[in-house]
């Protein structure tokens, strides 16, 4: 794990802000709500574990490696948003090329170790690749999605600059990106993932809807001159906007305001009470 670029890594985590952030913490700590997570929570059990595509267990990660036609394609969209903010390297596409060539390899089991060799690539150049190549493989595929990849691409990276190139802004920017470009990649299957559970155009009962505002107005009223600095921006609307949001945006400010709670011992009560809501509507409070 040595060979991970964490600089990078942990410089944009630092930057991303709100509901992203919480999106991009349940993804690297594994915490997000997948059929199996959403199973464990529901008391009830009426949820399956499974995979809505295939028969496998529906566990963290699995809709990037499911072989199902479904999530092919979702992949294969997903990529071109990783390429949309990548596209800036456009003298690099060898690299961008072996990089989607080591995921596919990795989603099917494959054990080539072989790479192409691009045109534009001279041959010491063609040796960094392949040892980022090698190197990502040993740190693993599933780390790279996650935006934790290998130093080695960004030392192939440098020696593509051209001499008169400032290179360590140059460099440090590159990394930056490719942390952006994986979470891209990742969180867009993931929400192909959801709109295949849950539908595009999810119907929420007025008890529910009914149910997410109360706890929403109990939390204002009770904690919200108790939490820390970190948190004050989840109160900058009154409690009677947020509650006349849409039940998605109602649902994100929930499950972010649950994060600065969980710790106070007089808000086990609320804290739980939206914990079971969430369950009952197939979304799952990271902190079950």
């Amino acid at each position: 794990m040595k060979d991970i670029d964490w600089d990078s890594h942990e410089s944009e985590l630092k930057k991303i802000k709100g509901l992203y952030k919480i999106s991009i913490h349940k993804l690297i700590h594994k915490w997000q709500p997948t059929n199996k997570m959403v199973q464990r929570n529901e008391k009830r059990a009426i949820h399956t574990a499974n995979c809505t595509e295939c028969e496998e267990v529906d566990d963290q990660l699995h809709y990037i490696k499911c072989n199902s036609e479904y999530f092919e394609d979702a992949r294969k969209y997903a990529w071109k948003k990783f390429r949309n903010v990548m596209k800036k390297y456009k003298r690099n596409e060898t690299m961008i090329r072996i990089m989607w060539i080591g995921i596919k390899r990795w989603v099917y089991d494959e054990l080539e170790e072989d790479i192409p060799r691009g045109d534009e690539v001279n041959d010491e150049q063609f040796k960094a690749l392949k040892l980022a190549y090698q190197h990502q493989g040993d740190i693993g595929w599933s780390n790279f999605i996650v935006g934790r990849f290998s130093k080695h691409w960004s030392k192939y990276y440098e020696l593509r600059l051209k001499e008169d190139e400032e290179k360590n802004g140059k460099v440090m920017a590159f990394a930056r990106d490719l942390v952006r470009a994986t979470w891209k990649f990742t969180l867009s299957v993931w929400g192909s993932h959801n709109e295949k559970v849950h539908g595009k155009n999810n119907k929420y009962s007025s008890r529910n809807v009914q149910g997410i505002q109360q706890c929403i107005r109990e939390i204002y009223d009770n904690f919200k001159h108790r939490v820390s600095t970190e948190y004050e921006w989840l109160f900058r609307e009154e409690a009677r906007i947020r509650c006349d949001q849409s039940v998605p945006q109602m649902i994100g400010w929930l499950e972010s305001v649950l994060i600065c709670l969980v710790d106070m011992q007089d808000a086990i009560e609320v804290v739980t009470k939206s914990q079971r809501l969430l369950c009952r509507m197939s979304i799952t409070s990271i902190f079950e």
